[in-house]
Formats: C-alpha cells, sequence, structure tokens
C-alpha cells in the first residue's frame, strides 16, 4: 500500500479524457464495422453513420485538448521497477496511439470532403460540418476518397490492435509484475483532483450540450414556420392543378435507384375551350425529391445537383400535340431543369374512361448539369434517367 501511495499521478484533467476517449473510440470501433455491415441504401446506416461522423470529430477535439494539456502538464514518471525495454515501447504505443487518434477522424473528415455522392455531415443532428477546403472542388476526388478509405479501414485495424497491446499491458503491470502502473491513470472517486478534472469536463460537456440545445430549437422553429409556409403554397397550388406522380429511375453504383418527387402538379387542357388546341404544362418541386436511399437523399437538394436553393422547380411545357388517337397523344415539349430548357418528346397514354393519363421520356442528366462537377462519367452515376408520372384527368 506504501508503494501504491507514492505513485505519481496523472491529473484529473488528463484521467477524465483518457477515459472519455478511450470509452468513445471503443464504441466507435464496434459501431463502425457494424454499420458497414448494412446494406448501402439501409436507412440505419445513414442514421448510424452521422452519429460515427459527429463522435469522430468529438473525438479529434479531444484529443487536440488532450495534446495541448500533456504538452503544458508533464506526465508522471513510471515507476523505477518498470525495465527500460518497457519504457520505451510505452512511449511508441502512445506516440502511435495520438497520431492514430488524430488520422482516424482526419481521414474520416477526408472521406466526406471528397465523396462524389457529396453527403453532408449534420454533427448530432444539429450543426453542419463543412467539407474541408479545396478538396470538395478536385477533379480527381473520386481516388483520392477511395485512398483515404482504405487508409481509415487500415488505420482501425491499427487502433484495435493497439488498444489491445495498451490494454494487455495494462493488465500485465497490474496482475503480474504488480507495480501500480494503472495507478497513474485510474480515477480515485474521492480524490479532489480527479472531482476537479471530471468538474472541469462535465461542465464543458453541458455547455456544449445546452449549445446544441439552443441551436436545435432555433433551426426548429425556423423549421415550422417554413413548413407552415411551404404547407399554405401546396394548399394552393393543389386547389389550381390536378394532383400527379413523378417519379425518376436512374442506375447508381451499378443499381437502379427508383424515387419521386412528392411535390408536384399538372394541368391538362383539352381542346374544347381552348382555340389553340390542347396543352399539357407541369411543376416539380426539386425539393421534394425522395429515393429509398437516405445517401442519396441527403445528396439530391445540393448545389451540383438540383440546387434547390437557387432552382426550386423543374418544369414542362407543351408545344406541340399530335393526337394519334383517342388513346395516344404524340408529345412535343419545353423541359427545363436548373435553367436549362431542352425539347423531349414522349407519348401521353389515356386510359378507356379518359380519367388517368401516364408518360414516360428518358434524358441525360449531364444535357441539364445534373451532376456534372461531382459525377462527370458515369462510372457511379449513371447519364440516363426515366421518368415517369401519371395524372388523373379532371
Amino acid at each position: 500500500m506504501n508503494i501504491k501511495n507514492s505513485i505519481a499521478r496523472y491529473t484529473g484533467v488528463a484521467i477524465a479524457l483518457h477515459w472519455l476517449i478511450a470509452l468513445l473510440i471503443i464504441s466507435l470501433l464496434i459501431v463502425g464495422k457494424f454499420m458497414t455491415s448494412l446494406d448501402e441504401a439501409d436507412p440505419l446506416r445513414f442514421s448510424l453513420t452521422q452519429w460515427h461522423k459527429s463522435f469522430g470529430i468529438t473525438i479529434l477535439l479531444l484529443t487536440l485538448a488532450r495534446i495541448i494539456w500533456r504538452l503544458s502538464h508533464k506526465p508522471p514518471a513510471l515507476p523505477e521497477q518498470v525495465r527500460g525495454w518497457q519504457k520505451a515501447a510505452s512511449s511508441v504505443t502512445h506516440v502511435l496511439l495520438y497520431c492514430l487518434m488524430l488520422a482516424l477522424p482526419i481521414s474520416g473528415w477526408i472521406m466526406v470532403s471528397t465523396s462524389p455522392l457529396n453527403l453532408s455531415t449534420i454533427l448530432y443532428d444539429v450543426i453542419p460540418l463543412p467539407h474541408l477546403p479545396v478538396l470538395a472542388s478536385l477533379a480527381n476526388k473520386a481516388q483520392i476518397s477511395d485512398l483515404f478509405h482504405e487508409i481509415h479501414h487500415i488505420s482501425s485495424g491499427v487502433m484495435i490492435a493497439l488498444l489491445l497491446l495498451h490494454i494487455g499491458a495494462a493488465l500485465m503491470h497490474q496482475f503480474v509484475h504488480r507495480d501500480f502502473v494503472m495507478e497513474r491513470m485510474a480515477p480515485h472517486w474521492k480524490s479532489q483532483q480527479t472531482k476537479a478534472g471530471l468538474g472541469l469536463i462535465a461542465g464543458c460537456i453541458g455547455a456544449v450540450l445546452l449549445g446544441l440545445f439552443l441551436i436545435e430549437a432555433i433551426q426548429k422553429h425556423e423549421k415550422a414556420n417554413s413548413e407552415v409556409i411551404s404547407k399554405i403554397g401546396q394548399n394552393q397550388a393543389q386547389s389550381k392543378s390536378v394532383s400527379s406522380q413523378v417519379k425518376f429511375k436512374l442506375i447508381l453504383m451499378g443499381e437502379e435507384v427508383e424515387g419521386s418527387f412528392s411535390g408536384s402538379s399538372v394541368v391538362l387542357n383539352k381542346a374544347s375551350d381552348n382555340l389553340s388546341g390542347p396543352s399539357l404544362s407541369a411543376k416539380v418541386k426539386t425539393a421534394s425529391a425522395n429515393t429509398s436511399n437516405p445517401q442519396i437523399n441527403d445528396s439530391l437538394p445540393g448545389p451540383d445537383w438540383f440546387d434547390v436553393v437557387q432552382h426550386p422547380e423543374a418544369t414542362f411545357v407543351s408545344t406541340e400535340i399530335d393526337i394519334t388517337s383517342e388513346a395516344s397523344w404524340l408529345m412535343t415539349g419545353d423541359l427545363t431543369i436548373r435553367e436549362t430548357t431542352k425539347p423531349v418528346n414522349f407519348t401521353l397514354n389515356l386510359d378507356q374512361n379518359n380519367k388517368i393519363a401516364t408518360g414516360a421520356f428518358t434524358i441525360n442528366r449531364l444535357d441539364y448539369a445534373i451532376g456534372a462537377v461531382e459525377q462527370a462519367d458515369d462510372s457511379t452515376a449513371g447519364f440516363n434517367v426515366v421518368i415517369e408520372f401519371d395524372f388523373p384527368i379532371e
């Protein structure tokens, strides 16, 4: 007990940071292995990925704080009975652990910043984390993303190996050599030093949580106001137009992905009250695009895809209609997406009772500058997009 009491200990802040970071790292490694086993389109994978990134950035910040604290507070010396090679091994292991605690979140951040899907990161579902400067605009960012994905994967494996080595060495010192090395970092709950360290960390966490709560409350208030305004606009639009369904299909990462626009309206003017003949017009709210894959949904509103802030609507206006039969009309018109207008042709099919109209046509997304920067080729996202629609006829 005299030897144990004579052991020099880390400061309370260092001890609190050590165990908090350790808990986060172990949790992230477990969650990371689990989420990568899920299907890309699984909503749980998307949710876990967002939380994985949130805790990864938290570890990065805590690690920087721990490095600053260690540089300003000399760590306690190892007991004299610890051999020289063990001290050297301990130093090397600690340096490698610090490097990995920085490399893992930074490599993950680079992966996200260079991802062809341009996925956003919302820390704790509240704070947007920007992409790293320059990286998001690089022409070869897909290759960079793949490279750092491999670095991230390998680093996680090395981290697991070093953690097992670190834990094994600590247990050996505690139960085999009995030299009380673990006492240097063990929290003593009755110690004023430990209480002070835990109090400081808890205060910082509390301040961050309070900030997150306030930001989330403000965002919810703004979202509620925008939803009310949007709902009023949708109700007005529905009172003036015919409800419709607009869907789209494209090949993404070798698989067909289907989606739809929930905010769409179609107006069909038949020839009876129109001297210039029948006409068809349609409007689609680009922000209403939705698929079963949350990762795709996260990318679609972005500036390289639909750019919903600058281009909230896509429109179609017929320029010529050839009524080949009562059930089949050949339509020609102008499709406008992202302020680019191109002519399209398709057949509008009417059912036997003239109650439902259906149609479909294919566009090349690059003609409308959709994904032109992030997906300039079709290696990830195919060029052809099939647009399908149907609507009841009044």
